[in-house]
């Protein structure tokens, strides 16, 4: 590690017990005077850094209680903390020699060679060797204790029986054999003598870090990365070791060996605490799970101890009551005392050593694995004794560990505590004082989601204890609207226990026998049609909106309005449905924890009853008020509450209805309805509700969602075509007429162009939007009566707001079926309305966009009003070119007076919109939209209609005799096609050059350097675009990303419409500047992204054809090919194995192909009707199969391209 890491925790004067000092001497109870183990460091290296307790070891008492700041992390394996086994140590190969000239080659050259100096390294350091492979298992040979334990098919506990027997045989062997264990466990080769202990070495305990020194340098030259704690069956091994090691302690315990045989622990403490102090991982990882294993041993048995000395205790006490049994008293005492030596032994010595030894230091280790282990031992060694481990000096680290920068390990800590907090919270007071603000900001604030959803649970714990502060209550309640899912559902439980809380609170103030008799018992069961009937269930609906307010306001935010967007919706920049509101999302995440909101029609009832009726919101002047009307008022909601309930409606009604219950809901007499009357049950509430709230825009938009979870089909099958669902549409648009907002709009027409799609709904629907027609384009006639409405800035605000509103509207209607014939027919006559076709009035509106003086207070509303009749007007194109479409593949005539109609039409929004964009300097979002919509224009008259207008005579036709008088049948429409100008192109790579600089500036990119031939931009137009700089000062970093991913967009859109009308050949096609713009697409497309790299890929020759391919392998799969075509009409190509004879009927012929006229978007045969694919490249013969060189290099143009 290297060590100018920033240490963990701090420490403070209040350090944990360490070790004994290694040059002291302790006495023990035998009275025989043994050496306290020396703490193993790596010979010829410094010493490993360590927390030493000499200066303030008499002051120990005094602070074992202080929750001080935990200590810095230890790095055993830096010594100085500096260095690094992996990076540091250089591989030698293994040399066979013998221990003796291995000690001295040792001497020579010391083992550890990690030693930095300021930083840099002391000396040349080579380049790592390649680790060996990882080894899953080390060999098991029959006899070693590995073997036994990990290659046998014995129980652990057997081996551990067995492996004690031996031990009363010999000790020396069988604690040779015991070490050896450890060191296989940690990686070390069983067939290398070297990497083995002697009975020798066993001997000298003394020479332990001397030896272990050694092993340790002979294991580093392997260079073995993986031992079997880390490897993939790590969680098994572990789980053998551990259970031997506790039964290990437990047959010393019951042999009372652990408190007689002192040289068996101190060896073992000896060896286990020098591995455990190694700087090679291996070595100390093993021994701290091993340590960690025999203490959680000796724990049980001390707690063992515990029960034994209260049972003894209490025997003892009754007998002396009794005043009988002297001689059982006296025996009875004996036992209560060697048991209490037992105790002292085993708890305040063995326990205490291994936790000082080897706990204090490794619960910091740089590991995280280790200090994971560390405290998972912890947690369960105060599970197993609370009495002695659930004090605040055993508890700070636990607390320390908060702090951990590694979320696996804040994770383990936060797993301790929360059964502890569960089950014995109230002993914990000292610890939770003084780490509660750290668990609600890891709840809060934590970066890892998994360790905020725990944190949760803790902090729920401490609230349900009565410890948590009413402060932080609402900053954990706050994380309900939290963006991420995991965190909201996991603070589900917090909130349903506050409506509980809630609940029982108001039913104490009332009394449950009022509560009883005014809304009926807890479990009284209601019918379906009585939702509108007060219960007790009101009153948790209550409380739940009262804490969902609370908490909303409590985020300090307020949700963006729906002004701020409202230009970008007009203009298509945003053209994507609202997401859902965070209010949704948190009812979503309370679906399954709160048992009220299921009950949708219980909530639906909630809302629409009537609570004014009953006088709940009229202020009482006496001080006391009948129970009844005290009832009322506690249920009643409030304005805000109200919407807040709608949302929540929402997502219940989204839940129940799309998905069938698994059990019949509580409160409900029988079995859930069938699906049927679900639907139509909600399809009666809708009305009711927009009835109530139909007034404000903002509770209107949640109840029109409603709709879409509604299945049509199921009235078609239940009968009732026209009753539940002809009022819902009538309630639906009623709002269309009633509100203005952009949201209650675009929920009516999805409601609408929803019901569209069903057959049986068709009539319903089109006699609705008829009407919705007529108000509409009534009052567009009036305002073209009373002023001119091509002319900009002749309109105050409020009719510049009612004229977009109007146009907002009709750019609506316009997308739901053809609206040619409302918008192409003339007024009536009338001195308060305009007589003009509405498609005209249209058109000229579009001239607003010519801009000519800045007005700050109206260029918004003045482009807004731009944009919807923009929008409204293509709309009208498209139906119409669809209709001229429809007449061609039918073999119907075009009436020469419609094609002029819509080619005067053309020509004038061409030129408005050439008028608006050319008009502008800066990139605005109508500069943009308008320009894209004036390339698409073009393309779409070229595409659909070219090849009818442009088709040749055919060739005589033996008996077909109509052929001839389809000669020049559409030719009339050829004046509906033609090229852009070439001179604007300067002007469209103006427009882009100004979006490119956008996106780059904003994304902080590079654009290549112009070309020579480029024109250059004029001041005027480069100006504005350096003083954006100075916008996006003020913005948030989310704000950056958002306008970022917009003026993206806005690039990618505007080339994708160059790079259509490239392709349709309406651009860039011919003239003295021929293939300029298609040049300066290319010049900067891998310097924006992948998004505007792919649009501009397109114009690669091939790419059409690839994606066609493409797309034909991903849908069609096994399906047979298509048959290539060529000019030819799709009614003659006959496929060989077709033996239908040919139609002689053209008309029939016509009928029979009208069912396959519509074709997939992106195939061949779409792009070749748009007039995306050229002709040559589609009569081009299939090539022969090429030989596999040829292939790979044909696929590395493609990949390169």
């Amino acid at each position: 590690m290297s060590s100018s890491r920033p240490p963990l925790m701090e420490t403070s004067e209040n350090a944990a017990s360490g070790s004994p000092d290694p040059t002291s001497t302790a006495t023990r109870r035998s009275g025989r005077v043994v050496k306290v183990p020396r703490k193993f460091e790596p010979e010829g290296g410094p010493a490993a850094s360590k927390r030493k307790r000499d200066h303030g070891q008499e002051n120990d008492d005094d602070d074992e209680n202080d929750l001080s700041d935990p200590p810095e992390i230890s790095d055993p394996e830096n010594g100085d903390g500096s260095g690094s086994e992996e990076g540091d140590v250089t591989p030698r190969p293994k040399k066979k020699t013998s221990r003796k000239a291995a000690k001295s080659n040792r001497q020579e050259k010391p083992a550890a060679k990690r030693v930095k100096t300021n930083g840099t390294l002391a000396g040349t350091v080579e380049l790592v060797s390649r680790p060996k492979d990882a080894r899953s298992q080390v060999a098991v040979e029959p006899g070693r204790l590995f073997a036994e334990i990990f290659g046998s098919d014995k129980p652990p506990t057997v081996v551990a029986e067995e492996w004690f027997s031996k031990y009363r045989q010999d000790e020396v062997a069988s604690l040779t054999d015991f070490v050896n264990c450890i060191l296989e466990a940690a990686g070390c080769d069983p067939s290398d003598e070297q990497l083995r202990l002697t009975e020798d070495d066993i001997r000298d305990p003394e020479n332990a870090p001397n030896r272990l020194s050694e092993l340790q340098s002979e294991h580093q030259e392997q260079n073995v990365t993986n031992y079997p704690l880390i490897n993939k069956n790590a969680r098994y091994f572990r789980r053998k070791l551990d259970t031997f090691l506790e039964a290990l302690i437990n047959i010393m315990h019951e042999t009372e060996r652990l408190y007689t045989d002192h040289t068996l622990i101190d060896n073992i403490i000896q060896w286990v605490g020098c591995l455990s102090d190694s700087t090679h991982r291996p070595f100390r990882h093993t021994a701290t799970t091993v340590a960690l294993a025999l203490t959680t041993g000796l724990v049980r048995a001390t707690a063992k101890l515990d029960e034994r000395i209260k049972a003894l205790s209490g025997n003892i006490e009754t007998r002396k009551a009794r005043g009988k049994h002297h001689s059982t008293i006296a025996a009875m005492q004996k036992d209560l005392d060697q048991t209490n030596s037992f105790r002292e032994v085993c708890g305040n010595n063995h326990v205490q050593n291994f936790f000082e030894a080897i706990f204090v230091h490794r619960y910091r280790d740089v590991d995280p694995r280790i200090r994971a282990e560390c405290i998972e031992a912890l947690g369960h060694w105060i599970q197993i004794l609370p009495t002695t481990f659930m004090e605040p000096q055993y508890l700070r680290y636990l607390g320390w560990v908060l702090t951990d920068a590694v979320a696996s390990t804040r994770h383990e800590v936060l797993s301790q505590l929360l059964p502890m907090f569960k089950e014995q919270a109230e002993n914990l007071s000292h610890f939770i004082d003084r780490f509660r603000a750290r668990l609600v900001e890891m709840a809060t604030q934590d970066v890892e989601v998994s360790v905020r959803v725990l944190a949760i649970e803790v902090v729920d714990a401490i609230r349900e204890a009565g410890m948590l502060d009413p402060s932080d209550i609402d900053e954990v309640g706050k994380l309900l609207f939290d963006v991420e899912e995991r965190v909201r559902k996991a603070v589900a439980g917090f909130i349903m226990s506050g409506v509980e809380e809630a609940y029982d609170g108001v039913v104490q103030e009332i009394g449950d026998d009022t509560v009883n008799e005014i809304l009926g018992e807890e479990d009284k069961s209601f019918d379906e049609e009585q939702y509108l009937t007060p219960r007790r269930d009101w009153l948790r609906l209550k409380a739940l909106a009262t804490m969902l307010v609370l908490y909303e306001n409590n985020l300090g935010e307020e949700p963006e309005s729906d002004t701020s967007h409202r230009l970008d919706v007009a203009a298509d920049i945003i053209n994507s449905p609202a997401p859902e509101s965070r209010v949704v999302l948190a009812a979503q995440a309370l679906y399954e924890k709160v048992s009220d909101i299921p009950k949708w029609d219980i909530l639906a009832g909630y809302l629409l009853f009537d609570h004014t009726a009953s006088g709940a919101k009229v202020r009482s002047k006496t001080k006391f008020l009948p129970p009844d009307v005290l009832i009322k008022r506690k249920l009643a909601p409030e304005d805000h509450e109200e919407s807040i309930l709608l949302e929540v409606l929402e997502a219940a009604a989204k839940y129940s209805v799309q998905a069938k219950p698994k059990k019949p809901l509580k409160g409900r007499k029988g079995s859930e309805p069938p699906e049927q009357d679900m639907h139509r049950l909600l399809a009666s509430i809708i009305p009711q509700l927009l009835s109530k709230y139909g007034a404000d825009a903002s509770t209107v938009t949640p109840i029109l969602r409603l709709e879409s979870y509604l299945d049509p089909n199921v009235f078609r099958q239940m009968g009732q075509e026209a009753s539940p669902y002809s009022a819902l549409l009538d309630g639906i648009c009623t709002q269309f007429d009633r509100h203005m907002d952009k949201g209650v709009l675009s929920e009516v027409t999805r409601a609408l162009r929803r019901a569209c799609k069903y057959d049986h709904l068709e009539e319903l629907v089109d006699s609705k939007v008829k009407t919705m027609w007529e108000s509409t384009v009534h009052r567009l006639r009036y305002l073209d009566k009373i002023c001119e409405l091509s002319e900009r800035g002749n309109l105050d605000e409020q009719s510049l707001t009612e004229l977009s509103n109007v146009l907002s509207k009709i750019s609506h209607l316009a997308s739901l079926a053809d609206p040619t014939d409302v918008l192409e027919a003339e007024g009536g006559e009338g001195d308060e309305l305009s007589t003009s076709p509405v498609i005209e009035l249209l058109v000229n509106v579009v001239h607003r966009g010519l801009y000519q003086e800045v007005d700050e207070d109206k260029d918004e509303l003045e482009d807004e009003v731009v944009s919807f009749a923009i929008k409204a007007a293509n709309f009208y194109f498209m139906w119409k070119v669809h209709s001229f479409s429809n007449a061609i593949n039918l073999g119907n005539t075009v009436s020469s007076d419609d094609v002029d109609f819509v080619n005067s039409l053309r020509k004038t929004i061409l030129r408005n919109l050439v008028h608006t964009f050319s008009s502008r300097t800066m990139n605005d979002e109508v500069r943009l939209y308008s320009c894209g919509t004036w390339c698409d224009l073009h393309v779409l008259f070229a595409t659909s209609l070219r090849d009818a207008a442009t088709q040749p005579p055919p060739a005589p036709v033996p008996d077909v005799g109509s052929s001839r008088s389809a000669q020049g049948k559409y030719a009339n429409l050829e004046v509906l096609i033609e090229q852009i100008d070439p001179g604007l192109k300067p002007e469209l790579m103006s427009i882009l050059d100004h979006a490119e600089k956008d996106l780059a500036k904003r994304a902080g990119k590079v654009l290549a350097s112009p070309e020579d031939d480029d024109e250059p931009i004029s001041d005027d137009e480069a100006a504005p675009a350096a003083d954006e700089e100075d916008i996006d000062e003020d913005l948030t970093a989310e704000e950056k990303t958002g306008a970022q991913l917009k003026a993206e967009n806005m690039l990618c859109t505007l080339a994708g419409r160059y790079v259509l009308a490239i392709l349709a050949k309406v651009l860039d096609a011919s003239g003295p500047t021929s293939g300029k713009l298609r040049k300066r697409l290319r010049r900067n497309r891998t310097r924006l992204g992948n998004n505007y790299k792919e649009v501009v890929a397109f114009l690669d020759e091939g790419r059409a054809r690839e994606l066609v391919d493409t797309m034909k392998s991903k849908k069609e799969g096994p399906k047979k090919k298509a048959v290539k075509k060529n000019e030819k009409s799709e009614e003659m190509v006959i496929d060989d194995d077709d033996n239908t004879p040919e139609p002689e009927n053209p008309e029939a012929e016509h009928a029979d192909n009208e069912e396959e006229e519509p074709v997939e978007e992106g195939t061949e045969e779409d792009l070749r009707r748009r007039g995306l694919l050229d002709e040559e490249e589609l009569e081009e013969p299939e090539e022969p199969e090429k030989n596999g060189e040829d292939r790979m290099d044909e696929d590395d143009d493609i990949l390169g391209d």
